[in-house]
């Protein structure tokens, strides 16, 4: 009876060297279109919230504010209708909205974010412009593609989505590697680099600067 032969340590050295090299290449692909998910996901989401305020500005052609009601809770029958009518639709007052920050509302997160809590209320990954508030569009005399409408806020700057956030260059970012997303006031996304210069930044903040160019 033939006696069949077992590996040998050299082969398998050999294969286990195969698979640790196909291990390194796979891993880091399958991160990646992950994380490329993700941001499609986000990027979707901002664009989402940036056509809700829009479509509360063309009703009387100035942006929202935080008063009486903030913005977010002005935009949640665009980004969750359900949850709107059963949650938010019967309340009567803004004081009545806080117990809202219970309720998760996708639209409002970033799905790379870090967290989504804060002692047990969901916050928002997205904030509004804070220079722009109220203000009509006729005012904004550096160009809607040039004017930041929403800003991509990381998760641990954030705050309550019920509160309204607003964005500036101090708290703009994400968790994303590298970037962060934009929504201009034309409805136009962006893909802006985390290092972009601080002044280059306040410039699309600020609408009536005399800096026009467009976000990038």
């Amino acid at each position: 009876m033939r006696q069949r032969r077992g590996f040998t340590l050299s082969e398998v050295l050999v294969s286990v060297s195969l698979i640790a090299v196909l291990l390194g290449i796979l891993v880091p692909a399958l991160v990646h279109s992950r994380e490329a998910a993700r941001r499609t996901i986000c990027s979707n989401r901002i664009r989402q919230g940036a056509f809700a305020l829009l479509h509360l500005t063309d009703t009387g052609k100035r942006l929202p504010s935080n008063e009486p009601t903030a913005w977010s809770i002005q935009v949640v029958e665009h980004l969750d209708p359900t949850f709107f009518s059963t949650q938010v639709s019967a309340l009567s007052n803004a004081s009545d909205h806080e117990p809202l920050s219970l309720n998760r509302v996708n639209g409002f997160l970033c799905p790379t974010g870090k967290k989504t809590l804060i002692d047990g209320r969901n916050i928002s990954n997205f904030a509004m412009n804070e220079s722009i508030l109220g203000l009509k569009l006729a005012h904004i005399s550096d160009g809607t593609s040039a004017t930041i409408l929403l800003a991509e806020i990381p998760s641990e700057l954030a705050s309550l989505w019920t509160w309204g956030p607003l964005a500036n260059t101090d708290n703009t970012g994400s968790s994303h590697p590298g970037m962060c997303h934009i929504a201009a006031i034309d409805g136009s996304i962006h893909r802006v680099s985390q290092s972009t210069d601080r002044a280059v930044m306040a410039s699309w903040f600020d609408p009536v600067d005399g800096k026009t160019n467009p976000i990038e």
